[in-house]
């Protein structure tokens, strides 16, 4: 992902890993739904049916903060985290395709297994991993629990999870 030419491509795919979102929701991000300084990035309708507060962690922020600074120069007044324009009309839309032809099993929806893969290989607990993926927690937890709540536990382990990645993507040496 990081030798792709297009660096709103590049920053799109790095925060589907880091984030775990669904692709149509990553492509359809706004701009102003974005937070910096309250990290997150408040979605209000998700596949749920709910509205949603992706907690970001500090490299989440950066990341978040390189696609808005390229999104304003190359596409200014976009409405879109992640513009493009359209081949057809040549307006600016929200980007429609999330899978890299460079890459066509690395892009797109394996990035929200990975992600869910990497929170339990290091231990997050069942129901924080579901939350950060909007998934509806069953029983009667689901009930009771107030994902809004939980937004300081969940960006801590939104970090813990980057780290991780992270760490993955660069092993240390021995």
């Amino acid at each position: 992902v990081q030798a792709l030419p297009n660096p709103l491509r590049r920053d799109m795919h790095l925060l589907g890993l880091l984030s775990g979102l669904r692709p149509g929701t990553l492509v359809s991000l706004r701009r102003e739904w974005v937070n910096l300084d309250a990290k997150a990035i408040s979605i209000p309708r998700m596949k749920s049916g709910r509205s949603f507060d992706l907690p970001l962690s500090a490299r989440m922020v950066d990341v978040v903060g390189r696609a808005l600074s390229a999104s304003e120069v190359l596409f200014p007044k976009s409405e879109w985290l992640f513009p493009t324009r359209s081949s057809k009309t040549g307006e600016v839309i929200a980007t429609q395709v999330w899978k890299e032809k460079a890459l066509p099993s690395e892009t797109g929806h394996i990035l929200r297994h990975t992600y869910r893969t990497i929170a339990q290989r290091e231990g997050i607990d069942h129901v924080n991993a579901r939350l950060l993926l909007d998934h509806t927690v069953p029983g009667i937890d689901g009930v009771y629990i107030h994902e809004s709540a939980l937004f300081d536990k969940l960006l801590a382990e939104q970090e813990r999870m980057t780290a991780a990645t992270f760490a993955l993507l660069k092993p240390e040496t021995t």
